[in-house]
This record gives structure tokens, sequence and C-alpha cells, in this order.
């Protein structure tokens, strides 16, 4: 075939331009060529699969990461007295619902960084698709379980909710080794 490189061919050419590691590299290419058609013609299926829990467990991560945003709007929600200028001490100030709702944005952002480390050490680790997406839910169901009990003063709820939270992420943590 006139003007298209044979596989013998472009080891020899790379030998003389780059040396032997060229036609090493170049050999092992040619070689496994066929046999990486096939395993990304096999992978192609289990990606499609894993994109749809993939895209689940990453909105999963977004809404962790929007729930203190959440809670510092119910903590704000009615209150005509917000000091946009000294926000921390206006929130210092809060008591009853408005209160337990800061603390559960201040707790949201500790939890999310916890969270979302566990579940990309998991992904990365080769954790299967269904496990990482259920894992990620049930810390989401858990987290939003505790923000209610925590605005609605229920502190053995919200005890045990985080617990399960905690848990949850601990696991992806041990998936992840």
């Amino acid at each position: 075939m006139h003007g298209m490189w044979q596989g013998d061919d472009l080891a020899q050419v790379l030998g003389k331009k780059l040396g032997s590691s060229a036609v090493l590299f170049a050999t092992l290419s040619i070689g496994c060529g066929k046999v990486s058609q096939t395993f990304a013609s096999n992978q192609l299926e289990t990606n499609m699969t894993n994109t749809f829990q993939f895209d689940t467990v990453v909105l999963a991560v977004l809404i962790a990461s929007l729930m203190p945003v959440i809670c510092a709007g119910i903590a704000k929600w009615g209150r005509k007295d917000y000091d946009n200028h000294h926000p921390r001490a206006w929130y210092a100030s809060l008591d009853g619902f408005a209160a337990r709702a800061n603390a559960a944005q201040q707790n949201c952002f500790e939890a999310f960084p916890f969270f979302a480390v566990g579940v990309l050490l998991a992904a990365l680790s080769g954790v299967e698709g269904d496990t990482l997406e259920a894992v990620s839910w049930l810390f989401i169901a858990a987290r939003v379980v505790y923000v209610a009990c925590y605005l609605n003063d229920k502190a053995s709820w919200r005890s045990i909710s985080w617990l399960v939270g905690f848990a949850s992420v601990v696991y992806l943590y041990a998936l992840a080794l």
C-alpha cells in the first residue's frame, strides 16, 4: 500500500531517527493496537453504564456543596435585620430557629470536604458505580435529615443522622483502600 506505513517500516524509521527506545515503543504500540481496540470496544458498554452513575454521583456532590448556602438562606429568611457589612457578627447574634440554621450551615461546610474527597478517592480507586452512587445518595439523605432535625431542634435524631452520614463517608474511604 503506497503512502501508508507498515508496522516494520515505522519501527525502522523511528529506530534510525530516535533510537532503540522508539523502536520498542513503536513495536509495542503496533502489537497492542488490536488489543487496545478490543479493550476499548469492550469498555464502551461499561463506560456508558458508569456515565449515568457518575452523573448522579456528581449531582450528589453538587447538592452537598449547595447545602450550606441553603442553610444560610434559611437563617436569613424573613429577617430584615441582616447586616451584610458584618455577617459573622450578625450570625453570632441569632437565636432559636435562625441560630440552628446557621449551625447547620457551618456543619454542612465542615462535612463537605470530607465527603467530596471520599467520593473522589473511591471513584479513582475504581469502586463500582452502583456502590459509589448508593453511598453518595445515602450521605445526601442523611444530611437532609440532619438539617431538618437541626432546624426542628430534634437533637437525638440529628445525632443519629449525622452518624449515618459520617459512616457513609468513612465507608467511601474504606472502599478506596
